[in-house]
């Protein structure tokens, strides 16, 4: 695909060399799309005599062929791939920003997905939450997700297979945030079943290919099988959600020595009722560090395995990991800010902690007013709202 958009001033610009590749592979059937009006092309920076003019005649000869097709700009590709009776590998439920990027190997395809939908002006963004529909040349291959901040593949419990052989399952990103699937062949911990359909909030595959349902409120759900069965699966009362307001911040504070090449450091702790930016803070304005938080909430007799819970961190200010009862977490996606706590919470009390790391401009406004003085004020740390969200789990029997 040639795209217009590359010009100069207003005139669109393509190396010789590039426009005779392009009619050659044409001529050996490549399809090819044109978007734009290429009749004024010329080359770029300084060309030889004549170069323009046989640019254009390239191109003239590259439009006539039947496995080129022109259009007049982006939103007219489709109507070009389907003329070159060609097939998208991915196809949207609807419009959306949902950005995507596809790699093939033997084994495997890789599509990276991302949600674009982020305000220029700093504003929260939307949401996508649709179908794709994925084309893979892996025979029998089954789709898996990778999650980019671990780096671990799951497989997906929940999709479809169309009549030709395709894959077609939900995307569902928060602004900014990115996802991988991978349609590869089978595994030892791929299900033998799979779902198509469910009413559930999602499904999982846990060790040894079975299926597990999540539901954030009690009640019957019924899942739809591949193979067209269907399974009722009960989730049971559940504790209700738990506001995480009353803190202890363990702030340290990196600050210039004495000499250049000496680091001052102090600690502050401070008691929190209600969690606030540094910037909010006595004594932490102008600080930057790494702060710690911790907090312990303790879970009644109705707590029990079959409960799991969510962690939503609301606001974060910079980057953050976090505990559960001391035990680190697997790197969080630093844009959605959810945790899944799995099943590590216990019956009684449980330690949570988060640990936020800053960047250094606020101790730089004041350290070296004179650079960074006209810096504004950041608002560091964990911000909240901070809330443990229950959710009901159950085997899905196949």
């Amino acid at each position: 695909m040639v795209d217009g958009d590359v010009m100069v001033g207003r005139e669109h610009t393509l190396e010789l060399g590039v426009a005779e590749k392009l009619l050659s592979y044409a001529k050996a059937g490549l399809p090819i799309i044109l978007i734009g009006d290429w009749s004024n092309a010329r080359v770029p920076g300084i060309s030889r005599p004549g170069g323009d003019a046989r640019l254009r005649q390239l191109l003239a000869d590259l439009g006539k062929l039947k496995s080129v097709h022109i259009v007049a700009d982006r939103p007219n590709v489709p109507e070009a791939i389907a003329a070159l009776g060609l097939r998208r590998d991915v196809e949207y439920a609807q419009s959306s920003m949902l950005l995507h990027s596809h790699r093939a190997t033997v084994e495997a395809d890789w599509f990276y997905f991302a949600n674009d939908a982020v305000s220029k002006k700093g504003s929260t963004g939307t949401r996508i939450t649709h179908d794709v529909t994925l084309t893979t040349r892996v025979k029998g291959a089954v789709p898996r997700r990778l999650d980019p901040w671990t780096g671990t593949l799951t497989p997906i419990a929940l999709y479809t297979r169309t009549g030709d052989g395709r894959i077609r399952l939900t995307v569902d990103l928060e602004p900014g945030a990115v996802t991988v699937v991978v349609p590869a062949r089978p595994t030892r911990d791929t299900p033998r079943r799979h779902a198509t359909a469910t009413q559930a909030d999602s499904l999982h595959v846990r060790d040894g290919g079975r299926l597990e349902m999540r539901a954030a409120a009690a009640g019957t759900y019924t899942t739809t099988f591949d193979d067209g069965r269907m399974t009722n699966t009960v989730i049971g009362a559940l504790p209700q959600p738990v506001a995480l307001t009353s803190w202890t911040l363990t702030v340290d504070d990196w600050r210039p020595g004495a000499s250049a090449t000496e680091t001052a450091h102090e600690q502050h702790v401070v008691q929190l009722d209600a969690l606030a930016p540094w910037s909010k803070i006595p004594g932490l304005e102008d600080v930057s560090g790494v702060g710690r938080y911790r907090t312990t909430v303790v879970l009644g007799d109705d707590w029990s395995e079959e409960h799991g819970a969510l962690l939503h961190l609301g606001g974060v200010f910079d980057t953050f990991r976090v505990l559960v009862n001391g035990r680190e977490l697997p790197p969080l996606d630093q844009l959605a800010r959810v945790a899944d706590l799995g099943t590590r919470l216990r019956r009684g009390a449980n330690t949570i902690e988060a640990e936020v790391a800053t960047t250094l401009l606020n101790r730089l406004r004041v350290a070296r007013p004179s650079v960074f003085g006209a810096g504004k004020r950041q608002d560091y740390g964990l911000i909240g709202p901070v809330r443990i969200v229950p959710y009901g789990r159950g085997t899905v029997q196949a």
